[in-house]
């Protein structure tokens, strides 16, 4: 019911929709703890794999969270942000996603959260001011939105998203 919406189908990218916590418990291998660390669905099956000495296949879009999990410092930085998408229906009903088929995004990282829609209108907000995504940044804040729609522009180009 977060922002009036009871539905559970939405086209929003807000906080109570977009940010899930994952919870995971290996004894022996991961210590208790809480972690901040920027995750996204596809990261689940190369930790698992990762998790279980088997190789991850290099088509695999996400990247294992053991590193990090375990503290091992020569993971590097930890990754900073997390993507979420929304793709329209394909005309011909299938599960196809084509540079055609209209797709909103949103990134969210280094305390802020950035949305572009199908239809252009873009969103940002500042998460440490502004938790619950009432005052949106996108024409007062052009250099953030610049940064966090470049971020997002590289994420399309690496994960080869259709038409970009």
């Amino acid at each position: 019911g977060g922002h009036g919406m009871v539905w559970k189908s939405t086209a929003s990218f807000y906080d109570e929709v977009m940010r899930v916590p994952l919870i995971a418990r290996y004894p022996g291998a991961l210590s208790p703890g809480r972690s901040e660390l920027a995750v996204g669905l596809t990261d689940i099956m190369p930790t698992l794999l990762d998790f279980a000495g088997a190789p991850i296949p290099e088509a695999v879009q996400g990247r294992s969270l053991t590193p990090w999990w375990r503290g091992d410092e020569s993971a590097g930085p930890a990754p900073k942000y997390t993507f979420c998408e929304r793709v329209g229906t394909h005309p011909e009903r299938c599960r196809v996603v084509e540079a055609d088929v209209p797709a909103s995004f949103a990134v969210r990282g280094s305390g802020w959260k950035y949305v572009r829609h199908a239809d252009g209108e873009e969103f940002l907000y500042d998460l440490a001011t502004d938790p619950g995504e009432t005052r949106n940044q996108a024409e007062d804040d052009v250099p953030t939105r610049g940064v966090m729609g470049a971020v997002l522009e590289g994420w399309l180009r690496d994960t080869r998203y259709p038409g970009y």
